[in-house]
Parts: structure tokens; C-alpha cells; sequence
């Protein structure tokens, strides 16, 4: 991502490799005169008991905030949240000490240009509920209108994500609410509890979900389209067998809770796909992509059948490349 001109290394203080605490990397956005921060840090999230009915969840949580905080390393000014959850349990207390995060693996696929990039992953089989999910970023130059909000969209999606928004048993949650306790260090607990981590995200102007709710694996059966939501999921693609080409319609996606439901653009990074309708895992599917009566340009597409062990899947193709 740094390599394509529109990235830079934000703070050293955060590193990836486990040095740091936590362990992390932020990245500074600066295309056409767009600043934004992408932090991700790797992260426990839940409620800290073993009680089973209170669902722990060991998570990549990804910041996307207006500033930055060099001194104290963490995000500034607005701020909303997503995440990559790996694995989760209602079973396993937290690691003992500090407390310290768990040693979970996720085989992950990522695909990136200056203004696009996905992020798939599939959680290594473990004695904990493993995860599947995938997340993506786009910024288009030309919106449909000008909603006084950046040109910037963030989608992400999972399966076996829950964990304890609440000390109450049973209240759990994988979207929208900010979870009861993390294993970050104290100088992030003043943003834990604005910390709602949404599905959708426009900066900074609108999100989804607004109240918290629990997994779902419908898999965008039918689309999906919430009453509480900023987006538009339709019909899954599928391949002809009359004439072998595939029909797809991307994401339609709104602004701001004042114009509710205003479509402002049609996401680009993904779209969901059916499975066994001609369409094999790891297919790349070329599509004509255009926008505000633009001249159509081709890209391509990867699909991915994100199953994971524990049972669940997710079909989705995303971005993989704009062909020379």
C-alpha cells in the first residue's frame, strides 16, 4: 500500500511484528488532498470471565479516524470502528496476567491498489469458534454528489464474531456495539466507549448498524437490505449457462441519517456471489466498471468462498485488479 504513493507509515510506535503493545500498524492516507488514518491493532475483546454464556473475541480492530496521536499512539480526532475477528468463545477466559491476548492464527488474502484495497480471512481450526470475514476500502473521486462527507467507503462483514457488550450474560453482539472490556492498554480505554463497531462506514458521516445486533449467516441469500442499515446488498451474482457470462449488481450504499436512504454511489470493492452456479473459488471474473457516465473500464474480480471450520461460509468476490 505504501508503495502506491497514496500511503505512509504514520507512527513507528505501532508495529506489527510484536514489538509494540499492542501490536499493530496505522497508515496515513493523504490521495488528492484526503487525510485519513487506518490503524489496526491486534486486540482481545469481550467480557473477562469464563462464564459461557459471556463470548470473548480475538480481533484485528481497525480504527479509522480524521487525526492522529503520536505522543500517546492512539487515534484522534473522529473516530469509528470496525474489525477482522478471528476466533471467538463463550467459554474461555481471558488470558490470565494483564490481560494479555491469545496466540490465534488466520490465513488472510489481500489485494491493493492507491484507492482500493480487501482484506479476506479465514481463522486457523482451533478448540475456539473460528472466524471468517473480510473487509474492504475504496475511495471514488467522483460520488454521485457532493454530501459534505469524505470520498471514502469501508465495508466489513464476518461470521463467528460475537462477544459481551455488557457484564449481563447473554448480551452479545457482533455489530454496533462497543465491546464490555479490551485487552489494549490504558491509554485506549478513553476511546472504548465510543468504540461501536459498524459494518458500514462513510467518514464521517454516516455508519451502520446504529444499535448492536448478533451474527447472521444468510450469506446475502435474497440480498439484504436492514431497516437500520446505510446499505443495499443485492442479489448474489451468478453465471449464465446459456452464454457463460456472470450477473452481478454491486452494493448500493447512502449518506447521512438526515437524507435517509439517498443513494450516493455503488460500492466497487466487492459483491456478493452464489455459490454452485458455475462460479468456482478463486475464479477471476472480469466486469466493466463505471461511473457518473464515465467510459467503462474493465477490472477484475476474485471470488472466494470463505468457509470456516467451524462451520458457515461467506461468498463474496473482491477487487483483485485493473487488467493493463
Amino acid at each position: 500500500m505504501i508503495a502506491t504513493g497514496s500511503w505512509e507509515d504514520a507512527d513507528t510506535g505501532l508495529k506489527a511484528d510484536g514489538t509494540t503493545d499492542p501490536a499493530g500498524r496505522v497508515l496515513r492516507y493523504t490521495r488528492s488532498g484526503e487525510e485519513i488514518y487506518v490503524a489496526m491493532v491486534h486486540a482481545y475483546i469481550g467480557y473477562n470471565s469464563s462464564v459461557s454464556n459471556l463470548y470473548n473475541s480475538e480481533d484485528v480492530l481497525v480504527f479509522v479516524s480524521s487525526g492522529w496521536n503520536s505522543t500517546s499512539h492512539i487515534p484522534s480526532g473522529t473516530i469509528e470502528t470496525t474489525r477482522i475477528p478471528i476466533a471467538t468463545s463463550p467459554s474461555r477466559a481471558w488470558p490470565s496476567g494483564a490481560p494479555r491476548i491469545t496466540t490465534d492464527q488466520a490465513q488472510w488474502w489481500i489485494s491493493a491498489n492507491a484507492d482500493i484495497w480487501a482484506i479476506m480471512s479465514i481463522g486457523t481450526a482451533s478448540d475456539r469458534l473460528n472466524s471468517i470475514a473480510f473487509l474492504t476500502f475504496e475511495r471514488e473521486n467522483a460520488k454521485e454528489y457532493d454530501d459534505g462527507g469524505s470520498k471514502i467507503f469501508i465495508y466489513a462483514d464476518a461470521y463467528r464474531c460475537s462477544f459481551s457488550i455488557s457484564n449481563i450474560g447473554g448480551n452479545n453482539s457482533a455489530w454496533g456495539g462497543d465491546p464490555y472490556s479490551w485487552s489494549l492498554p490504558s491509554a485506549w480505554s478513553g476511546l472504548k466507549g465510543g468504540a461501536d463497531l459498524r459494518k458500514y462506514i462513510h467518514p464521517f458521516i454516516a455508519s451502520y448498524p446504529l444499535s448492536n445486533t448478533g451474527e447472521s449467516n444468510d450469506n446475502y441469500v435474497d440480498g439484504k437490505d436492514f431497516a437500520t442499515s446505510y446499505l443495499i446488498v443485492p442479489i448474489r451474482a451468478t453465471k449464465s449457462a446459456g452464454n457463460s457470462k456472470v450477473y452481478m449488481a454491486f452494493p448500493t450504499c447512502f449518506n447521512d441519517p438526515g437524507t435517509w436512504k439517498s443513494p450516493i454511489k455503488t460500492l466497487k470493492a466487492w459483491f456478493p456471489v452464489a455459490p454452485g452456479t458455475g462460479i468456482a473459488d478463486g475464479d477471476l471474473i472480469s466486469i466493466p466498471v463505471s461511473w457518473n457516465g464515465q467510459t467503462p473500464v474493465t477490472w477484475r474480480y476474485i471470488y472466494k468462498a470463505l468457509t470456516a471450520p467451524d462451520g458457515g461460509q461467506i461468498d463474496v468476490a473482491v477487487f483483485y485488479d485493473v487488467p493493463a
